[in-house]
C-alpha cells in the first residue's frame, strides 16, 4: 500500500515512505490500462470498415454533392437573374402605393376621424337604445338575450 523511495542526498542515503494509496496512482503500463481502451482502434485498419469508406476527401463525395452551387456563376440563371434591387422589380410593383401621397385622392381624402363622417353616418342607430322599437322587441333577439344573460 505504501511505496519506498530512496533518495540520494549528498551522499547519504535517507528513506522515506510515502502515503499515496495505490488506487489513485494513474496506470503506466499498458496492462494497467482498462480493456476498453486497450482494445480501442487505433490505427486505420483497426477501425471498422464503414467509417474507413466514409468520405473524407473532396473526391471521396458523391456526385451531386460535389456539383452543387457553391459560387453565384453556378447558381442556376432564373435565380441569379431574380430582382434584387429596387430598380430589377417589374414597373407594377414599383408604381405600386407605398407613401400616403402614392395612394389615390379619393382614398386620402375619405373621412379617418369620427367628425369627418357625414352626419347620416354619425346619426345612424349604433346602440341598442338607438335601434327602433319594433326591432329591439323582436323575439329572436329577446330570446337570444334571455340565452345570454
Amino acid at each position: 500500500m505504501f511505496s519506498v523511495a530512496l533518495l540520494l542526498a549528498a551522499g547519504n542515503v535517507k528513506c522515506e515512505q510515502l502515503t499515496q494509496p495505490a488506487s489513485v496512482t494513474a496506470p503506466t503500463l499498458w496492462n494497467d490500462l482498462p480493456l476498453h481502451i486497450r482494445q480501442a482502434p487505433t490505427l486505420w485498419n483497426d477501425l471498422p470498415l464503414h467509417i474507413r469508406q466514409a468520405a473524407t476527401l473532396w473526391n471521396d463525395l458523391p456526385l451531386h454533392i460535389r456539383q452543387a452551387a457553391t459560387l453565384w456563376n453556378d447558381l442556376p440563371l432564373h435565380i441569379r437573374q431574380a430582382p434584387t434591387l429596387w430598380n430589377d422589380l417589374p414597373l407594377h410593383i414599383r408604381q405600386a402605393a407605398t407613401l400616403w401621397n402614392d395612394l389615390p385622392l379619393h382614398i386620402r381624402q375619405a373621412p379617418t376621424l369620427w367628425n369627418d363622417l357625414p352626419l347620416h353616418i354619425r346619426q345612424a342607430p349604433t346602440l341598442w337604445n338607438d335601434l327602433p322599437l319594433h326591432i329591439r322587441q323582436a323575439a329572436t333577439l329577446n330570446v337570444f338575450l334571455h340565452i345570454v344573460k
